[in-house]
């Protein structure tokens, strides 16, 4: 939750407010020229986001977008950040499937003799290891964002707006909608499916090393180089919890772990450093039917530039949760991620502490949410798993378990018998 001084103290800018669908339809057929949509409510953690279903001037068919208005004090370079990496990944996306078809043509060619048929291009190979992210719609008026006055959505009424000097518009976008099952609502996750979240994950890491913009260098909460900051600035709110000093106690314990196999490298200048979506949980990840391969990662609210590393850290964390062998996850999507864009020693080396890492900083959130804002149901969706998960790792014989199974997966080699200095 974004938050911002105002007459010398702290608001946290939970803009949130019941819409009418038909102020909603209304703002479209406006700004982007949809005819009476279909309006649905979808949850988010902290913004307003519809689901739109309508048919656009100048179309003959049906489409779905998502409507995002911004309710947490975003500011126009923010949602330009957004948008401006949303646009480099489709184009970023584009070239790999060219570059991918062009490969396969060549490959066939040299296999053909002037007298047989052209090649068949399979585009199921072509697309394997890429994934489909929003793309944001002009306007009628041929922008990005538009402005929406506060008052005609309702804001006033709500409290506070009312204290919020000068506030008086919020900003909204229209974004692409992608086709897929989240995959928080599968009941059963396949094991190829967090191989395949790392290979994509990869892909769109690859992607993002040539997106270079000096707004996505930002102070940001979920960065995970600001996680100790934030986990230790809401331990009070964590032992308000039901077990709250068992549970701080073991919030303590991870920080520890983190200061002393962690920290060092994961500060150092010479991690690399890009991009990154910052936020890939099971809400904002897509997947198939069947459950095993991942179609969509949505959600780039917490894009930020960073430690490399943070980012496949994060989805591991989330993958870990719930889990009878969370290990097993965690290699998984490292191994994914090694194939398509390897990881190097000393990024491996302290995956695992970042995964439990961003656990703790999770977890604490969401009791600091639960205090501030106890009927933001959404804000809890990782509390419960997460604190189970917290427990579960705790009693490994040692964190080298992990690093020790990620290290035999990507590098066949036995981390005991490497001299870890000369990575350190």
């Amino acid at each position: 939750m974004t938050s911002l001084k105002t007459q010398g103290r702290e608001v946290c800018l939970d803009m949130r407010h019941e819409i009418g669908t038909e102020v909603i339809a209304e703002f479209l057929n406006e700004f982007y020229d949809i005819k009476k949509p279909f309006v649905k409510n979808l949850p988010s953690y902290d913004d307003q986001n519809f689901l739109i279903t309508g048919i656009r001037k100048g179309s003959e068919k049906f489409e779905s977008w998502v409507l995002k208005i911004s309710c947490r004090g975003d500011t126009m370079d923010d949602l330009q950040l957004e948008n401006l990496a949303m646009l480099h990944i489709d184009e970023g996306r584009k070239k790999l499937f060219a570059k991918s078809v062009a490969k396969q043509w060549m490959n066939m060619k040299g296999l053909m003799s002037e007298i047989e048929a052209p090649p068949q291009y399979n585009h199921k190979k072509a697309h394997a290891d890429l994934v489909a992210t929003p793309v944001v719609v002009k306007s009628n008026k041929g922008k990005y964002i538009t402005q929406i006055d506060a008052t005609r959505l309702g804001y006033t009424s709500n409290s506070i707006a009312l204290e919020m000097k000068g506030f008086s518009a919020l900003y909204a976008r229209l974004v692409t909608f992608i086709e897929g099952v989240m995959m928080a609502d599968l009941k059963v996750r396949p094991p190829e499916l967090y191989y395949d979240l790392g290979r994509k994950l990869g892909t769109l890491d690859k992607i993002l090393t040539t997106f270079e913009i000096k707004t996505a260098k930002r102070d940001i909460k979920w960065d995970l180089m600001n996680a100790e900051r934030e986990i230790e600035s809401k331990l009070e709110y964590v032992r308000a919890l039901k077990f709250g000093p068992k549970r701080v106690s073991m919030i303590k314990r991870y920080l520890r772990r983190y200061r002393t196999y962690a920290k060092d490298i994961h500060h150092s200048q010479h991690l690399r450093e890009c991009v990154v979506h910052n936020d890939a949980n099971e809400n904002n990840l897509l997947v198939s039917k069947n459950g095993k391969k991942v179609m969509g990662i949505i959600d780039f609210g917490d894009l930020v530039h960073t430690k490399l590393i943070n980012n496949v850290a994060i989805a591991a964390a989330y993958a870990m949760m719930d889990q009878s062998d969370p290990i097993e996850c965690l290699v998984q999507i490292a191994l994914g991620y090694h194939q398509v864009f390897p990881l190097r020693k000393d990024e491996v080396e302290i995956m695992f502490h970042l995964s439990c890492l961003r656990i703790c900083h999770s977890v604490t959130s969401a009791a600091y949410e639960r205090y501030k804002n106890p009927e933001n149901e959404y804000a809890q969706v990782s509390a419960a798993p997460g604190w189970a998960t917290l427990q579960k790792l705790a009693y490994l014989t040692s964190a080298d378990e992990a690093t020790n199974r990620l290290w035999k997966a990507l590098f066949n080699v036995n981390r005991d018998t490497c001299y870890l200095c000369t990575i350190l």
